[in-house]
């Protein structure tokens, strides 16, 4: 849905949207109403793709007659980064060809994007909101681990998710008050001050969580424990063995799990939480539940401090198998499961240097030697304990602190003649700042400076 007060671009824009330099590949990327039939003016086969994501290898005409080998991705409105009609042409990334299919580009009637413009049409049109907008910026800048941990976590939206809830929860307030003015004075008024008084605590408590916004949730002594690997390698039985109890529904189908199941123990003086997702790997079971399942447990072991991959030992490692593994990019243990059955499949050499432990669920094997192995990364200092996901920008700090300033404005008055009038306009005034965060209060000179960081392209 767009946003108010941003009429949709009439223009189509065009930029190349990975880093500067040669590259074996690029990626010039096109988005607005005209991105296809200006992409077409090369590509004519752009034109007449049909679906809403289409990708096309073929031939592009450049000037002078000049060809190159592309794949085009037609991405059309509104299933698209942008929610506008989005073209990308993928390319050879010798900055000669580039300037070349640009060139191209322009002459079609395209118009270079300005920096973050992309970003900024996503806000704009109501693909993400202002908080996720700055983050993806801070992704691209990200340092280091955590950084890196805090600015998924904003673009993920966890904090814009907060901050909405807050946002309702204010404007149900301000609208009880607002019915409370119009009754007369000798009528009794629907609110008293005492839960006027508990309601905005409420607010300014929820308020300075989301300012300080602790990155570990809970407990920070709990390590957070994600299984992966495919479907019915036996994740949720070793999650049952390692618990002691069962915890997770066990079947022979692959893909059972659907929702998160967790347990939390004690080892060796540390605290664990073990958490199974569903499987991310190729099953028979397709469409919205299953992928929602899917999408929630990758953001599970983006979470994790560790990872225990389950591996049946008894099967050859597939390519797909070998390709999850080597996107673990956390402390991890390997756990070679089902060692009671009989034969051995065939692992790559670089699974024989992981840390591994063989288990077996039936016969109950492995247990205490893969919960060591945990608390040994632990121990070693593998695990990353510093890091806050919950971090926050400056600009972000301030306008929750005047959202608290607001509320604290009136909590002391409640009880005075006109108190009403006075928490109503303070109620605004949070609603305004909290708005200033996700995008809901925003001018366009405020947005030419957020976006004015960004990189050209994104």
């Amino acid at each position: 849905m767009r946003r108010k007060n941003h009429p949709a671009e009439t223009d189509t824009i065009v930029a190349v949207s990975t880093p500067r330099g040669a590259a074996p590949v690029a990626i010039i990327r096109l988005s607005g109403p005209q991105a296809i039939r200006m992409a077409g003016a090369a590509f004519p086969a752009v034109v007449r793709t049909a679906g809403r994501y289409t990708a096309i290898p073929g031939t592009l005409k450049l000037a002078g007659g000049l060809r190159l080998p592309v794949v085009a991705y037609v991405m059309r409105a509104p299933a698209s980064y942008t929610r506008e009609d989005v073209v990308e042409l993928h390319a050879a990334g010798a900055p000669v060809i580039l300037k070349l299919i640009l060139q191209t580009l322009y002459g079609a009637g395209a118009r270079p994007a300005g920096p973050g413009e992309f970003t900024r049409r996503a806000f704009q049109n109501g693909r993400i909101d202002l908080a996720q907008a700055e983050a993806v910026m801070a992704v691209i800048n990200a340092s280091d681990t955590a950084a890196l941990r805090a600015a998924q976590f904003a673009l993920r939206g966890e904090r814009s998710r907060v901050l909405t809830s807050l946002r309702d929860r204010t404007l149900e307030l301000l609208a009880r008050v607002e019915v409370d003015l119009d009754f007369d004075e000798d009528e009794a008024g629907e609110l008293d001050p005492g839960e006027l008084q508990s309601e905005l605590e409420a607010i300014v408590s929820a308020l300075e969580e989301a300012g300080s916004a602790p990155g570990r949730p809970a407990d920070e002594s709990v390590i957070r424990v994600a299984f992966f690997g495919l479907p019915n390698a036996g994740k949720s039985s070793l999650l049952n063995m390692l618990a002691g109890s069962d915890h997770a529904v066990v079947r022979p189908e692959p893909g059972t799990t659907r929702d998160p199941v967790t347990a939390e123990l004690v080892h060796d003086g540390i605290s664990l939480k073990l958490i199974d997702p569903a499987g991310v790997g190729k099953t028979a079971e397709t469409g919205y539940i299953a992928g929602q399942a899917r999408k929630a447990a990758l953001r599970t072991h983006e979470e994790a401090d560790i990872i225990i991959f389950v591996h049946d030992i008894n099967l050859d490692v597939s390519d797909d198998e070998h390709g999850l593994f080597e996107s673990v990019d956390k402390p991890a243990v390997l756990a070679l499961n089902k060692i009671d059955l009989p034969g051995r499949g065939r692992m790559p050499d670089s699974w024989q240097t992981a840390l591994r432990v063989e288990t077996s669920c039936i016969r109950g094997e492995g247990r205490e030697r893969l919960l060591d192995a945990v608390t040994l990364l632990v121990r070693e200092g593998k695990v990353d304990l510093s890091a806050d996901y919950g971090s926050i920008s400056a600009r972000h700090a301030r306008h929750i602190d005047g959202a608290k300033e607001a509320i604290n404005r009136i909590r002391g008055g409640l009880h005075q003649a006109g108190a009403d009038e006075r928490l109503a306009f303070e109620l605004r005034e949070c609603l305004h700042e909290i708005g200033c965060i996700i995008g809901e209060s925003t001018t366009d000179d405020l947005l030419d400076v957020i976006f004015s960081s960004f990189c050209i392209g994104k």
